[in-house]
C-alpha cells in the first residue's frame, strides 16, 4: 500500500543579543550550513553552473528540527546526526533547547531592520497529530498548526498562500498554484522568512556607475556598480585563494560576507577548497582597513528541490518507505514519508541595503599607515549572511551573473524527471535599463 505524502516545503523571500553556544557546539553546528551550501552551489538543484544561488541553511534546519520532533528510530538518528541536535544530555551534540533559543534570538527586534520568521504546519482533516508533537513544536519553535481539507484543493491553496503572503510582506503571493497536487498530501510544514535591512555604511547612489562583470572568460555583462571607500574588516586568504570582506548592516546584529576568488574564473576552485574551518580562520584573520569597494547591484530569486542534496548528506530514510514519523500521529493504514523538500529564496542588494537577512558592525581601528585595500567584485563570488551573536548562517549562495533574475512561482508537486534545459541565447554584453528600484 502506497504511503501518504508528507510534503515538506521551505519558502522564503529576501530583497536586500542572542544566545551563544560553546565553540565546539557552534563549529559542528555550522558544518551543516556549509555542507548544504557547498552541495547547492556546486550545481545541486541549480539548472546550470551559471545560475545564481541563494538558500537559507537556518530555515532548512528549522523545518527539519520541527520534523525531528515527530520522528523515531533510524529516521530520528539520521536527522540528529545531520543537524547535530539532540535532547539527550549525554550526547555530544547541540541541545535542542539551545537551537530553539538561537532561532528565537534571530527575531529580537532591532533598529534598522525588519525581520519576520514564521513556521506553520498544515494537517489534513483526517490526520490527528499527538498533543505531545503539537505542544513541543509550539513551545520550541513557535510553530502553529492548522487543520485543512486537502481534498478541497482550491480552498487549501488559498489558505496556504494567504499565510505565506502575510509573512513575506506580499513578496510571495501565489506560492502554490496546483491544487490537484495537494490531494495525496497529509501534512505540509512551511517556513517563511522576510528581512529588510539597511547597510551600516550605505553606498551613495551618485557614485553608482556601469561597468563590465566577467561571467566567464568568453562572456561579460554590463552591470551597475556601487562604489564606496569605508572602514571595513578585510583579509586575503591564501588557503582558499580568495579575499574576504565584511559588510555590516544596521542593527548591530547581522553582516554580509563576500568571498572573492583571486582569479576571475576561480570560483569553482574556491568552492572545492573551502571548508568551515578555513572560513572560521579567514574570519579570525580579518582586520580593519580602509577599503575601496566596488560591488554590483543584483536582484534574483532561486528555487530548488533539496531532496537529493539531503540524501547525499545522510537523510535517506525520511524519503522512503523506511521513514518513521510515528511520533507525529497514531499509526494508520498508510505511513508518512517526505515527498520533497523545496526552498524558494530571493535576494536584492542595492545602495541602501538588502531585502534579506542583514546585520552588524564590529568597530576596529585601522592600522597606522596602511594603504587602502581594493575589493572590486567584477567576477563570480560567494556570499553569506550571518547572525553574528549566535554565529548562525542565515543565508548563503553564489552570484555568477548579477543580471539574471528568477521565477517567482513554485508548484507543489512530486519531483519528476525533467528534460535538460536548452541553452538560452544571450548576447555577449547585456546593458541594463537605468530604472529606479523600489526599496
Amino acid at each position: 500500500m502506497s504511503p501518504v505524502n508528507l510534503g515538506l516545503f521551505l519558502f522564503l523571500t529576501l530583497t536586500g543579543g542572542g544566545v551563544r553556544s560553546a565553540d565546539d557546539f557552534s563549529n559542528r553546528f555550522t558544518n551543516f550550513d556549509w555542507q548544504l551550501t557547498k552541495y547547492c552551489v556546486q550545481n545541486v538543484g541549480a539548472k546550470s553552473w551559471n545560475d545564481n544561488v541563494v538558500l537559507s541553511p537556518v530555515s532548512l534546519k528549522l523545518v527539519l528540527a520541527t520534523l525531528k520532533e515527530g520522528s523515531a528510530g533510524n529516521t530520528s538518528r539520521q536527522l540528529e546526526a545531520a543537524l547535530n541536535l539532540s535532547d539527550d544530555p549525554k550526547a555530544n551534540t547541540l541541545p535542542i533547547a539551545t537551537f530553539a533559543a538561537i532561532v528565537r534570538s534571530l527575531q529580537i527586534p532591532g533598529d534598522g531592520y525588519d525581520l519576520d520568521v514564521g513556521t506553520k504546519v498544515y494537517v489534513d482533516d483526517e490526520t490527528e497529530p499527538y498533543d505531545m508533537f503539537k505542544n513541543k513544536i509550539q513551545f520550541l519553535y513557535d510553530a502553529a498548526m492548522e487543520k485543512v481539507d486537502f481534498q478541497k484543493g482550491e480552498e487549501a491553496v488559498k489558505k496556504i498562500n494567504k499565510w505565506v503572503e502575510s509573512v513575506t510582506k506580499g513578496h510571495i503571493q501565489h506560492l502554490i498554484s496546483d491544487s490537484d497536487s495537494l490531494k495525496e498530501t497529509s501534512m505540509i510544514i512551511l517556513n517563511a522568512i522576510y528581512f529588510k535591512g539597511k547597510w551600516e555604511f550605505p553606498f551613495d547612489p551618485k557614485n553608482t556607475e556601469t561597468g563590465e562583470f566577467e561571467v566567464s572568460p568568453s562572456r561579460s555583462v554590463q552591470v551597475y556598480y556601487m562604489k564606496a571607500v569605508s572602514q571595513l574588516s578585510y583579509a586575503q586568504v591564501p588557503s582558499i585563494k580568495a579575499s574576504i570582506l565584511r559588510l555590516p548592516y544596521s542593527g548591530d546584529k547581522f553582516a554580509m560576507y563576500l568571498v572573492l576568488p583571486e582569479k576571475k574564473n576561480g570560483l569553482e576552485d574556491v568552492i572545492r577548497s573551502i571548508t568551515p574551518e578555513k572560513l572560521r580562520q579567514a574570519k579570525q584573520s580579518m582586520e580593519s582597513f580602509s577599503v575601496n569597494v566596488r560591488l554590483p547591484k543584483f536582484n534574483f530569486e532561486f528555487t530548488a528541490s533539496l531532496m537529493q542534496t539531503l540524501m547525499e548528506m545522510g537523510l535517506r530514510d525520511m524519503f522512503s518507505s523506511r521513514a518513521n514519523f510515528s511520533r507525529i500521529a497514531p499509526p494508520s493504514k498508510e505511513d508518512l514519508h517526505v515527498s520533497n523538500v523545496l526552498q524558494k529564496a530571493g535576494l536584492e542588494v542595492n545602495e541602501i541595503g538588502s531585502i534579506a537577512f542583514a546585520a552588524t558592525q564590529v568597530e576596529l581601528s585601522n592600522k597606522f599607515g596602511e594603504e587602502t585595500a581594493e575589493f572590486h567584485v567584477d567576477h563570480p563570488f560567494l556570499f553569506f549572511i550571518e547572525d553574528e551573536p549566535t554565529m548562525t548562517v542565515v543565508f548563503a549562495g553564489k552570484v555568477v551573473d548579477p543580471t539574471l533574475r528568477g521565477s517567482p512561482t513554485v508548484r507543489v508537486i512530486q519531483p519528476r524527471p525533467q528534460p535538460q534545459p536548452q541553452p538560452r541565447p544571450q548576447p555577449a554584453v547585456y546593458r541594463p535599463s537605468n530604472r529606479t528600484q523600489r526599496y
